[in-house]
């Protein structure tokens, strides 16, 4: 299952990886959802019924529904065009995914050893790292565990004891 979380918009993308998954070989076993809602809907749909690619979507959900979605899946991707940092990456990686994200905006600065980034709109390196995941079932596993971690030491309580330690620091000196 590859799941990806946001607005059902143009810039997010999701047509692109709709396309990507469409042309693995082994995309009859492989399910897309997404949970959010959005004016793409109607054409992701009609899309992934021209392509032949199982497509699942939850609509909006709440955060508490969120998480029983993140943990039902295998690898996270967010293939936008321009983004901010995500919450949804985070969410993920705290969910212990394997996260798959674009070079835009602040969440490829999250993916170390938990993932790949991908140039935008880059469909070939996107089809080689969802083949990677399912050529080598272990890694999903390993970088699911590091996406944990690296979202432990993101968590708000982590950064805002960091930036007590240096305020505090740097009033003592």
């Amino acid at each position: 299952i590859i799941l990806s979380v946001g607005r059902l918009v143009e810039r997010k993308n999701y047509a692109m990886l709709l396309k990507t998954v469409a042309k693995i070989p082994e995309n009859s076993k492989i399910e897309i959802q997404i949970a959010g809602e959005g004016p793409e809907r109607e054409n992701l749909v009609q899309l992934a019924k021209n392509l032949k690619v199982n497509l699942k979507l939850y609509g909006e959900k709440f955060k508490t529904e969120l998480v029983k979605i993140y943990q039902q899946a295998d690898i996270f991707v967010l293939p936008s065009k321009n983004e901010g940092m995500s919450n949804s990456v985070l969410e993920a990686m705290a969910c212990g995914l394997p996260c798959i994200v674009s070079d835009v905006g602040g969440s490829s600065e999250m993916i170390e050893n938990n993932g790949f980034v991908l140039q935008k709109n880059d469909e070939e390196h996107l089809q080689l790292k969802i083949e990677y995941f399912i050529k080598n079932p272990e890694q999903i596993e390993l970088m699911g565990n590091n996406s944990r971690k690296k979202a432990e030491t993101l968590s708000w309580d982590v950064v805002t004891n960091n930036l007590f330690k240096i305020f505090t620091q740097s009033l003592t000196k």
